[in-house]
């Protein structure tokens, strides 16, 4: 399984997202409730010994949410740090996505903040990042 796939399984699984009728990539819908995951080109890398290496890569996560209405913007807010608080908890009992790979960490390098308004709709970001050990197939 891809890393990508890998996650959006992972993410799908969140009794927080259950309204979301599918993560895209690369890709931010026009959708109200539009939520898109993408890949940074950073990576970071360590060398072992044995040739494997220990790998952070991040990804945006966004979110378009309506934001005409003060209710809507505090619903949002409410929402998404439901968001970061169920991603931290499922790195906190290392309840990690399978990716191919042993995960050694999944967290959040940024919390949620609005990236982008137009009149009716916001898009929102949040930045994971994901440890894992490439080289030792699980």
């Amino acid at each position: 399984m891809s890393i990508v796939s890998g996650l959006i399984k992972w993410l799908e699984s969140s009794p927080v997202l259950d309204g979301v009728e599918e993560i895209d990539v690369s890709q931010l819908d026009q959708d109200d409730e539009a939520v898109g995951l993408y890949k940074q080109p950073s990576v970071s890398m360590q060398k072992l010994v044995d040739g494997s290496e220990i790998r952070t890569e991040n990804y945006y996560l966004l979110f378009r949410k309506p934001v005409q209405l003060r209710n809507d913007r505090i619903t949002n807010e409410d929402y998404l740090q439901q968001v970061e608080a169920w991603i931290f908890q499922k790195d906190f009992d290392e309840e990690y996505p399978d990716i191919g790979y042993p995960v050694h960490s999944i967290e959040m390098s940024n919390a949620f903040y609005m990236l982008s308004r137009t009149d009716g709709d916001a898009a929102y970001q949040l930045t994971l990042s994901i440890t894992y050990m490439k080289g030792v197939n699980i």
